[in-house]
């Protein structure tokens, strides 16, 4: 089951800038930046990585500062782990990246939605989520981006999902990295299919994942 809602997913005009173009987690002895999701843990701000291990911020972060479910990139020091629980003496940046969910759309709409090619850098399925990691050539318009399912392509054993992109005309200018991610609603099928048209992979490509 998919949703209609939250078709255009603005991407934010500064993006997540990496030092690392070959990997989805910097991990530098005393430091680490990882994409996650937010919890609340009563009026308390935590955070989950994708592999399950629970981080609780030495210094209280209040709830209010993100919904449950919001995927940030967080920088910061692990400090003690016990089992799935690691203390962080020290949150060095998070940032908040698009999330929403799938939106399902008829073929009528879908062929109203721009499909403008995309440098994709990676793409991954972890934490429920669909991930990518891309790069955009902002000048002064924000772009938006959306990933949906088509009502005629579902499948009892494939969800096929597409991602689409559009610049809004915006003007040539310079590279800037950033993430986002997609969350397909439960219950799964036990694969995804995804189709992104690429600026960087010779057009339209396919990435399937298992959820399983």
């Amino acid at each position: 089951m998919t949703s209609r809602k939250s078709l255009l997913l603005i991407l934010p005009i500064f993006m997540l800038l990496s030092c690392d173009e070959s990997s989805d987690t910097i991990d530098l002895t005393d430091f680490r930046q990882d994409l996650v999701t937010c919890l609340h843990d009563a009026d308390r701000l935590i955070f989950k990585r994708d592999d399950g291990m629970y981080l609780y911020p030495e210094e209280v972060l209040p709830a209010t500062s993100f919904p449950e479910g919001q995927r940030v990139v967080i920088g910061y020091s692990p400090d003690e782990t016990v089992g799935n629980h690691t203390e962080i003496e020290l949150v060095t940046s998070i940032g908040e990246i698009p999330y929403t969910t799938i939106s399902q759309v008829s073929l009528i709409e879908a062929a109203l939605l721009p499909d403008e090619p995309l440098y994709l850098t990676t793409i991954w399925y972890s934490g429920g989520c669909i991930n990518l990691r891309y790069k955009i050539e902002f000048h002064d318009k924000a772009h938006s981006m959306a990933m949906i399912s088509i009502d005629d392509k579902a499948t009892a054993d494939t969800l096929d999902v597409e991602l689409r992109y559009n610049t809004h005309d915006d003007a040539p200018g310079y590279y800037r990295s950033g993430y986002a991610s997609f969350r397909p609603e439960k219950p799964l099928p036990p694969t995804i299919r995804v189709t992104i048209n690429t600026a960087n992979l010779d057009g339209k490509r396919e990435f399937i994942f298992n959820t399983k």
